[in-house]
């Protein structure tokens, strides 16, 4: 038996450590990298569900105020119309095509066509 036999043995052996110590490092590497990507969409998902919730706020106060239409969520101008029955207001249009109120339930044609 040679002896380069038992340093190529040895050679093949620290290639394949170093290939496996390389390989193990990108997959942890790729790991920790999902994990950071995973934290960042779910804090993305949290700003996004605060953000909506805030806007809802927004808007329920502002059909409180009477200052958005309760279909459309549009903001009120001259046009708008007022529920005889509950005070909601709306516009025009979306009175119309609502055929009434969407709080209360009135109907247009009760009013005999607005």
């Amino acid at each position: 038996m040679d002896g380069s036999f038992g340093v190529e043995l040895v050679a093949y052996l620290v290639i394949g450590v170093l290939v496996g110590l390389f390989l193990w490092y990108h997959v942890a590497k790729q790991r920790k990298l999902d994990r950071l990507r995973r934290e960042q969409r779910d804090r993305e998902i949290q700003f996004g569900q605060k953000r909506a919730g805030e806007q809802l706020e927004a808007w329920v106060e502002g059909e409180e105020k009477g200052d958005r239409c309760p279909i459309c969520r549009g903001q009120l101008g001259e046009d708008k119309i007022e529920c005889p029955n509950c005070k909601a207001c709306y516009h025009q249009n979306c009175w119309e095509v609502n055929d009434g109120c969407s709080r209360c339930g009135y109907k247009v044609s009760v009013m005999g066509g607005s």
